[in-house]
């Protein structure tokens, strides 16, 4: 893909500088066409799966299918400026891709009949068995990252803020939608692109871990980010 806001090394300038608009457009095209083609390639195990199947497969398939679905929902919000949506779904994202490598990694079926059991699987047990399987100082480090994106979901007083700007005397004005041909708009959509980035980019990659999309599939969905 062409645009930058893929990379990695952008986040710094989402950051600090912020995206050109023109950078931004041409985001905006690819994700829509990615996303899309992550679905439709997706959407071929419509009907392989009964309602009483409580099988990994299907788990996996219908997470994932949540996951990418969000991200279209988020990406069409950001486009048009409407970031209180867009930062709820970061960590939902963020949850069930712990939960896909909960199910799928912790040889405990406990978790999955959990979650057909529609129990709530809470973010403490995936980050105590991240603790126990790998090391104290991620899962400290996982915490952290979720009570980042936690405060837009119990929308503290800096996440509502970020809907409002300072006009004369500091006094606030609250705007429903942001506008990227704002200098100070621009720049906090930069940083909504780079999360939104990251998710799309990690989560497309369960597809193939989870063995829900076969090789053919993903390497389709592949070819879209090096044309």
């Amino acid at each position: 893909m062409k645009s930058e806001i893929w990379n990695n090394e952008s986040s710094r300038k989402a950051f600090s500088t912020g995206y050109e608009e023109n950078e931004i457009e041409i985001f905006d095209v690819e994700c829509e066409a990615f996303l899309r083609e992550v679905m439709r390639q997706s959407a071929f195990l419509n009907d392989s799966f009964k309602d009483e199947d409580i099988s990994l497969h299907k788990a996996n398939w219908l997470i994932l299918n949540e996951i990418t679905s969000s991200l279209y929902d988020c990406h069409q919000n950001i486009i048009v400026g409407n970031i209180r949506i867009a930062s709820r779904i970061f960590r939902d994202v963020l949850e069930n891709m712990h939960i896909l490598e909960l199910i799928n990694n912790s040889n405990k079926p406990k978790y999955l009949q959990d979650w057909y059991n529609n129990e709530v699987i809470s973010h403490r047990e995936y980050r105590n068995w991240i603790k126990t399987e790998k090391t104290e100082e991620l899962s400290e480090l996982t915490r952290e990252v979720y009570r980042l994106y936690s405060k837009y979901s119990h929308r503290t007083y800096k996440s509502i803020l970020e809907s409002y700007s300072k006009e004369n005397e500091q006094t606030l004005r609250f705007h429903a939608h942001l506008n990227r041909k704002i200098a100070d708009d621009l720049k906090l959509l930069s940083t909504y692109y780079s999360h939104l980035s990251y998710f799309v980019k990690n989560t497309t990659l369960n597809y193939g871990d989870y063995k829900v999309l076969q090789s053919v599939q993903m390497s389709i969905i592949a070819e879209m980010f090096v044309k």
